[in-house]
Formats: structure tokens, sequence, C-alpha cells
């Protein structure tokens, strides 16, 4: 709502409500005939009245309303599903625009923030947008009617799932331009439970097969550490650990520019605590080195290399067989 329309009466709002609605979903409710419950009472004496009657700005949207077939029915709000009893826990990948403490004040919700420009942190967002954009791109390149692409996305099966977004939401599959049986087209509301239960066996197989070949980092504490400000970044640049965030390996830290960030714990690279003796150990030379200068030739010892264990089989228990070429 614009500030001016923050200001207007309460039936107004009520009015701009159903204004606002009927235009939303103006390809499903255009030419059809719709119920309106309110639980605005003077609203339905207003309907009934010729368009003289009511103000101005009443009048107004009354025109814009005129070309729906609306019929307006009084529920008391009691009766009504609101959406107030929905969830408000909203999810963001904590950006300068959604970190203020305005944006609780507006959305009156607990604000739970993710790690900033991390897109698995966020990726059913991330991966519907994904989606949408690829196939309007598509829909440009072949001169496509880019509604009919949407159409056919939401009348689709979700794999695994075998229901599509529109049964799922509407309890029903969408005409299309593909041939179909009328039998197919009857309102049938999908087993909720069922499409549950698969789309969770579904996060866990993909869950399973991700984490197989990885393994979990150490937690930090407040110690001196490298994370990348900014994730495009190739440098790692000093810092320390303020606090660990409440969601799952999220950590905020102050640079050395005093700016304070919050990061996954992928991002961050600790910086290995070095004593005093041992810095002060590998300026000094090494009593064994003895160095032969013959015919511009440099000889060292065997003992002023280090020998390092070369592992025998990798992190699956495959074993490594080195190369012949690399064997000294």
């Amino acid at each position: 709502m614009t500030g001016a329309q923050k200001r207007y009466a309460q039936i107004e709002k009520e009015l701009l409500a159903i204004l606002f609605a009927c235009e939303h979903f103006h390809e499903y409710n255009y030419g059809k005939h719709v119920v309106v419950q309110t639980d605005h009472k003077p609203l339905v004496a207003i309907f009934n009245k010729p368009l003289v009657f009511p103000p101005l700005r009443l009048q107004r949207m009354l025109m814009k309303i005129q070309k729906y077939d609306i019929e307006l029915h009084y529920v008391p709000g009691k009766y009504l599903c609101l959406a107030d009893t929905l969830s408000r826990a909203t999810s963001t990948d904590n950006k300068i625009t959604e970190s203020e403490d305005k944006f609780d004040e507006i959305v009156e919700a607990h604000h739970i923030t993710s790690s900033p420009l991390y897109p698995q942190s966020n990726g059913l967002v991330e991966r519907n947008v994904q989606i949408v954009k690829n196939s309007l791109i598509k829909a440009k390149q072949a001169n496509r009617d880019m509604y009919l692409v949407l159409l056919h996305y939401r009348n689709s099966p979700i794999e695994g799932i075998n229901f599509s977004p529109a049964q799922l939401l509407m309890g029903r599959t969408l005409r299309d331009t593909l041939p179909i049986n009328e039998s197919l087209l009857i309102p049938r509301t999908p087993n909720k439970n069922l499409a549950k239960d698969a789309l969770r066996k579904r996060q866990e197989s993909q869950r399973y097969y991700y984490n197989r070949g990885t393994k979990p980092l150490n937690p930090l504490k407040r110690e001196n550490i490298y994370p990348k400000t900014q994730l495009k970044d190739k440098e790692w640049r000093p810092a320390t650990i303020e606090n660990r965030k409440e969601q799952p390996r999220s950590y905020m830290f102050k640079n050395c520019e005093g700016g304070s960030y919050t990061r996954n714990r992928r991002f961050i690279n600790v910086i290995p605590d070095i004593p005093d003796d041992e810095v002060q150990r590998e300026e000094l030379p090494k009593a064994s080195q003895s160095i032969r200068e013959d015919d511009n030739e440099t000889i060292l010892n065997e003992s002023d290399f280090e020998i390092f264990n070369v592992p025998t089989q990798s992190s699956c228990g495959r074993p490594i067989k080195i190369p012949d070429r690399l064997k000294y």
C-alpha cells in the first residue's frame, strides 16, 4: 500500500482489498460469477446502492470493479478463514535491506535469516527463481507465450511426488493445449500425507548423496580467522569471531576495518596458532645443512628434505597406486 492508501478510511481499505484481489486474479475470475465474502457489513449496503450515492473515492473503485461479476456476502469475522493464522516466520538471506529492525516491525513476524549470498541455505527460493527464469528465457527465444509456458510448468507432475503444483494448490488438473480426457479434469483432492512423505523421502535421498562425499567442518570459537568478506572475492582477509548465530554453521565476525559480517562456515578458514619458539626456530639456519658448490651445482643432504607419508588409500577406501614415473 502507498502512503495515501494507508490513510484511507476503513471502508475504503475494505473495498480496495476487493479491487486488488479481483485485478490480481483477473485471469481466473474475469467472465465468471464470483462470490466475495466480507466481514464489513456497510460495504454490502454500498454495493447494492446506485453508483451515484457513494463518495467519489468509492465510486472510482466501484467503476473499476464493474467489469467483474461479483456478488458480495456478509460473513462474521469469526467464520472467515484469515491469513493471520498462517505462519509468518519469514526466511531471508540477511541482506542489508532485510536485516533492519524496521523490517520486523512492518512484517510483524519472527524474522529468520540465513547465511547471506549463500544460495544453498535458501535453496527453495533460489531453485524456484532459476526454473522460472530459464523457462521465460527459452519462451522468449522460441517466440512462445510465456503464460502458456508457466501453465505447462504448473501442470507438470513434480519428480518423486507425482503431483503437479496445480493439483497441490487447487486439487485439479488444469486444461492446457495437450489433449486430455474429460474425466481427468474432475477435481480430486490429492492425499497431502502421501505428497509430504514422498517429498521427505526425496529430500533424504538428496541429503544422503550430497553428504556421502563431504565431512563436517569443526565448529569455531573466539579465534582469529580468514573469511571472505565478499563471496566472489578470491582473497581471504583476517578477522575475529564475535559470536555464533542461531542458524546452523553461521558465524558473525569483525574484520580489520571494523565491519561486522555474517558468513557460512564454508567460507571461513582458521589461522593456525604457531608458537613463538617455532617461529624463531624456523628463522635460524639448519645446522645439518651442508651445501657444496661444484661446477655451478648445489648438492643438499637427504636429511634436509622432509619425507611425507603418501596416503595408501582414498577417503572412500580405494587403494592408491602411485605411477612408476613418480617413484624416485
